[in-house]
């Protein structure tokens, strides 16, 4: 990080005048002032042919540039006379040397590189971190947001009875809204223990995912003191999520494993894995279940396998579910269809078959060897 570093300033009055409350300094950080009392009273009185000159010694840490003004109080008003620019790339030393008449100014500073570190502070790791691009509308989705930290002492997490400080990750733009669902993640999600100086800290969250629309998904450390105070510190996590409209139930297929050849009256393992791509988790609420359904006529299926359960409940948005199951063969030998699709089932109606289908294969199977 560049540090400017304000060194000397001289004044001196040039004619056998009184020039009083000579030079002060407005400084500007990145476009930002600083309202600095030190640098707004560098001032001095000076009478007639008389130099001055003293230490300044202010250290600035500044990411870009540095806009440095020069200004005296002569005659009842503030009178601007000068101004400097130090940026980042730039020179290492400069002075900023002005003479407007009645008196003349120098003002030398130095730049240089420093590690400059705060108590508190954070780096967002992007490439540590889960965030999905795209999302559908009313979905529930699990994210990892990585922060490092970058300041000089530990977050802990609070432990024990009575009052202490949290660390927190945020939701930031504005602060604590609840855009995704959450306002506040604590350092326990997905963290043991505390985070010393230079680990990651690796947030994992459920968040909902909000309207239709392209919406920032912008986070940050937070400091909350038992005093009820409130610290946002460290670089804020920024991404842009695109949030389409979405079904409520809908799928995709995922990874499967069926056999091509199979013995009749003998029994193989199928692996059917189908992700959830709808807006709602699959579960069964006793009003209504989700299974794999198959897709032959209940009347022509050979395979006598109408449907599979869900063992591991509830599948959220964006999870895979898989399933896995015995398949027996007919006893006749021959060529035979086989093809899934999710479905919801509610006592006494017909299945609602939703998503994507699965491939159809057309499984052989081989009459048992002679003996």
């Amino acid at each position: 990080m560049p540090i400017l570093v304000l060194e000397r300033l001289t004044c001196w009055s040039t004619y056998n005048v009184l020039a009083s409350d000579l030079c002060f300094l407005r400084v500007y950080v990145d476009n930002a002032p600083i309202p600095d009392p030190d640098l707004a009273n560098q001032t001095r009185e000076l009478d007639a042919l008389t130099r001055d000159e003293w230490e300044v010694g202010k250290e600035i840490p500044f990411e870009q540039k540095v806009r440095i003004e020069l200004w005296d109080r002569r005659g009842g008003a503030e009178n601007w006379l000068g101004t400097g620019l130090v940026e980042a790339d730039g020179f290492q030393m400069g002075t900023l040397s002005l003479d407007e008449g009645r008196a003349s100014y120098k003002l030398s500073y130095t730049k240089r590189m420093t590690d400059v570190r705060r108590t508190f502070d954070a780096r967002f790791i992007e490439d540590q971190s889960v965030v999905p691009g795209s999302i559908g509308q009313g979905g529930t989705y699990q994210v990892v947001v990585a922060m490092r930290n970058t300041g000089t002492e530990a977050w802990m997490p609070p432990d024990g009875p009575g009052p202490h400080r949290r660390f927190e990750l945020g939701a930031q733009d504005p602060p604590d809204n609840d855009l995704w669902g959450v306002r506040r993640v604590p350092l326990s999600s997905g963290n043991i223990g505390p985070i010393i100086p230079g680990q990651i800290a690796n947030f994992k969250f459920l968040v909902k995912s909000p309207p239709a629309g392209q919406q920032p998904f912008h986070w940050q450390m937070v400091l909350q003191t038992p005093e009820g105070t409130t610290n946002w510190f460290g670089e804020t996590a920024k991404k842009n999520v695109s949030v389409s409209a979405r079904s409520p139930l809908d799928a995709g297929e995922g990874e499967t494993t069926v056999p091509g050849v199979i013995v009749a009256n003998t029994t193989k393992e199928v692996m059917i894995a189908m992700i959830n791509t709808g807006a709602d988790a699959w579960e069964d609420t006793g009003e209504r279940r989700v299974v794999l359904a198959s897709l032959l006529p209940e009347d022509h299926d050979p395979w006598h396998q109408r449907s599979v359960p869900i063992l591991s409940q509830p599948v959220r948005p964006g999870d895979p579910a898989t399933f896995r199951f015995l398949l027996r063969a007919p006893s006749e030998p021959g060529s035979y269809p086989f093809q899934w699709q999710m479905a919801e089932e509610a006592p006494g109606l017909a299945p609602k078959y939703f998503g994507a289908k699965t491939h159809r294969w057309d499984i052989r199977v081989d009459p048992p060897p002679a003996h």
